[in-house]
């Protein structure tokens, strides 16, 4: 977690790129690569990784729904999202959810990547 003034000075010259994503009727499924989980406050999770479809970082709205064996994940928006290959790091989509963690007043957060995709595939979803 970084101080407020770190991200600020890092995403500063990224803020002209920020921009809206496609609503989830025009782009219902997006694949995403160097993808993380996080999760805020022990109740929602969320996706990060590279959308290869728009080659930007991404940042999912929480996550409903999590399918280890296929690896797919349904977030709150209904939109599907598609790990592919190993989870990694993306630095834009990890500077994006810096900045909307500041915005939204998110104090903690906890990566989860490694408890979650280390299920059994006995027991593929969860939320």
């Amino acid at each position: 977690m970084a101080r407020n003034a770190d991200v600020k000075t890092r995403i500063g010259w990224r803020a002209g790129r920020l921009r809206k994503v496609d609503s989830v009727a025009r782009q219902p499924a997006v694949t995403l690569v160097r993808w993380s989980i996080i999760e805020v406050d022990r109740s929602h999770r969320y996706l990060l990784g590279h959308c290869v479809e728009n080659a930007e970082g991404r940042v999912s709205s929480p996550i409903v729904s999590i399918d280890v064996h296929n690896m797919h994940c349904v977030t709150t928006s209904g939109r599907i999202y598609i790990l592919e290959g190993p989870s990694g790091f993306d630095t834009d989509a990890n500077t994006l959810w810096e900045w909307l963690a500041l915005r939204r007043g998110f104090k903690s957060w906890v990566a989860v990547t490694d408890r979650i995709v280390g299920l059994d595939d006995d027991s593929p979803l969860i939320a």
